[in-house]
């Protein structure tokens, strides 16, 4: 089935999607961490009080860094801004700070310095799943 659909950045514009084909990619959410992981995802969505694409994905990737990781990034997000991030940042891996940059990229829609060459090149192979699961579920192809 085709349907033309209108393209949120631009209102004015369609485009055509072959709705058989996005059938396809939609994926069963997968939780990478394990038990842990998938309470803590839940934990950091029910705080954050929405459940869109963007909330999902910033919790998919939070939740499986662990309460500390995403403690911090509530209190640098919510708490008047007197948790500063940039302070603690050496705390966590270079793996660690690129799932942080990815996740708020997700959520916020806008650059953070996430960078995907560097990513690849220094992600292991769970933290690599994790980013691809975030993307998957910032697109609403992973539920």
């Amino acid at each position: 089935m085709i349907r033309q659909i209108k393209v949120f950045d631009y209102p004015d514009e369609y485009m055509e999607i072959n709705l058989n084909h996005i059938g396809r990619l939609i994926q069963p959410m997968y939780f990478v961490g394990g038990e842990r992981h998938e309470a803590e995802y839940k934990k950091l969505l029910a705080e954050l009080g929405g459940d869109d694409s963007y909330y999902r994905a910033l919790a998919y990737i939070l939740g499986f860094l662990g309460p500390k990781t995403y403690g911090s990034y509530m209190k640098y997000r919510y708490g008047g801004g007197k948790v500063s991030a940039r302070s603690a940042w050496g705390k966590y891996s270079h793996g660690e700070q690129l799932l942080i940059k990815l996740a708020m990229e997700l959520y916020e829609s806008r650059q953070h310095g996430f960078n995907l060459v560097d990513a690849i090149n220094v992600m292991d192979t769970d933290f690599f799943e994790v980013m691809l699961n975030g993307i998957l579920i910032r697109r609403d192809l992973m539920k």
